[in-house]
C-alpha cells in the first residue's frame, strides 16, 4: 500500500505522521443506501441514515466520524480493509473498546473535549500510528503501555486541560517499537534518560522548547545514533544576526526554556558555561554542540 496522503502527512518535509484533516478522496455520506459499493474514504457524522448498512462496504479503507458507539465499532469490525479511522469532535465522556476494530493500523484522535483516558484504546496490539490531538482533558495515557506494535506517536496541540502537567508518562517509554515521536505537552517535565527505552527511535520532537537546556545536552547520550530530532542541535546559530552591543553579526541561541539568543564576542564565559554544561551532560567533547557554527570560527 502506498505511502501517499492516504494516511499520513509530512511533517518538516521530512517525516511522516499519521494524517490530520479532510482526505482528499473522502466521500461525504449522509445515507449509506446512496453509497457507491466500491468507495474507499468517507466521513459521515452520527445522523448519517442506514448505518446498518455499513457492514456491506467492504472495500472501505478510511472512515472519519464525529461519534463512536458500541454498535458502530460493531459494524465497523466487520470491514476487513479498514485501516485508517478519525474520530474527531466527539462530546461523550466515555467510549466503548475499540480493541474488535482488528484492522485499523492508523487512528486519529482530534477535538475530544471530555475523554480523560485512553482505556478505550487498551490491547490494540496491531495500531502502528495513532496521533492525538486537542484532547482537552485527557489525564492518563496509561493504555499506551498495551499498544506493542505502535511505531508512530503524536501527541499535540491543548492536550490535558491546556497545557496543565500529565501526571503518568510512563507507559509512552514502555513502546519498545516506537520509530517517530512528537510530544507537545508545556508543562510536563521529561527525564532525559526515559529515552534510551526507545531504541528504535527515528525521529523526535519536542517542542516547543519547554525542558531545561541540561535535558537537551542530556538526551544526546540516549538518544540512538541515527535518530534525528527536530532540532538537530543544542545550540541554534543565527549567523545574520547583529548584536546590538558591539556589531558583530552572528547570534547564538541555547534550546530550553527561558534561553535568549546572546553574542559569543560579548559573552564568552556564557558560552563557555553552556559549552561544559554540554560536555558534563551529553558525555560529547565540547566541541561537538559548535561544530555547526562557521562564525565562531571567524572569530577566533
Amino acid at each position: 500500500m502506498s505511502q501517499r496522503k492516504t494516511f499520513v502527512t509530512t511533517i518538516n518535509e521530512r517525516r511522516d505522521f499519521p494524517y490530520l484533516g479532510v482526505h482528499e478522496s473522502e466521500v461525504p455520506v449522509s445515507d449509506f443506501a446512496d453509497l457507491a459499493k466500491d468507495a474507499e474514504f468517507i466521513n459521515f457524522n452520527s445522523k448519517a441514515g442506514n448505518q446498518d448498512l455499513l457492514p456491506d462496504f467492504k472495500a472501505l479503507r478510511y472512515v472519519s466520524t464525529n461519534k463512536i458507539t458500541p454498535e458502530l465499532v460493531e459494524r465497523l469490525a466487520q470491514l476487513p480493509n479498514l485501516q485508517v479511522m478519525q474520530i474527531s469532535s466527539d462530546k461523550q465522556e466515555t467510549w466503548p473498546s475499540l480493541r474488535p476494530l482488528s484492522s485499523l493500523k492508523y487512528l486519529i484522535l482530534y477535538n475530544i473535549k471530555k475523554l480523560t483516558s485512553l482505556d478505550s484504546l487498551s490491547g490494540m496490539t496491531q495500531l502502528e500510528s495513532l496521533l492525538l490531538s486537542e484532547l482537552l482533558k485527557l489525564t492518563d495515557i496509561s493504555a499506551l503501555a498495551t499498544l506493542a506494535n505502535l511505531r508512530e506517536l503524536s501527541l499535540e496541540g491543548d492536550l490535558h486541560g491546556r497545557g496543565s502537567v500529565l501526571p503518568d508518562i510512563d507507559a509512552l517509554f514502555s513502546l519498545s517499537k516506537l520509530e517517530y515521536l512528537k510530544f507537545f505537552s508545556k508543562k510536563t517535565q521529561l527525564n532525559a534518560a526515559d529515552f534510551q527505552s526507545l531504541k528504535k527511535l527515528r525521529f523526535l520532537r519536542i517542542h516547543p522548547f519547554n525542558q531545561p537546556f541540561e535535558f537537551y545536552a542530556e538526551l544526546e547520550q540516549y538518544l540512538p545514533g541515527d535518530c534525528e530530532k527536530f532540532t538537530p542541535y543544542v545550540l541554534i546559530d543565527h549567523p545574520e544576526d547583529e548584536c546590538p552591543k558591539c556589531g558583530a553579526v552572528g547570534l547564538i541561541k541555547p534550546i530550553g526554556i527561558q534561553q535568549r539568543a546572546f553574542c559569543p564576542s560579548c559573552a564568552p564565559k556564557k558560552l563557555d558555561t553552556l559549552l561544559d554544561t554540554y560536555e558534563k551532560f551529553s558525555g560529547k567533547p565540547r566541541e561537538a554542540a559548535i561544530q555547526h557554527i562557521s562564525f565562531l570560527k571567524d572569530r577566533a
